[in-house]
């Protein structure tokens, strides 16, 4: 059987404010303090995953975009155009 392993984090230095903040948080949200420290990463990590996964979606959809302008087949006048163009 396996057991996860969970990581134990010690936070240093942490401003008094941030501390009355996330206590305050906790109480409201009937989380001890170690739980709202906890669901406040991951939601973080979570809208970070969430933005990053916009951010490439619409590189992909740009990239699309300009592929389907560059690919597209010439039409016949745009043909005779450039093979005109260089003439005297």
């Amino acid at each position: 059987m396996h057991r996860a392993c969970m990581a134990i984090l010690t936070i240093r230095n942490l401003p008094d404010v941030v501390n009355e903040r996330l206590k305050e948080q906790a109480k409201r949200n009937r989380r001890s303090l170690n739980q709202e420290v906890i669901a406040e990463l991951l939601e973080r990590q979570d809208s970070e995953v969430v933005e990053r996964e916009r951010y490439v979606n619409q590189m992909i959809a740009g990239s699309e975009a300009v592929y389907a302008a560059v690919n597209k087949p010439m039409t016949t006048e745009e043909i005779r155009r450039s093979t005109e163009g260089g003439r005297d």
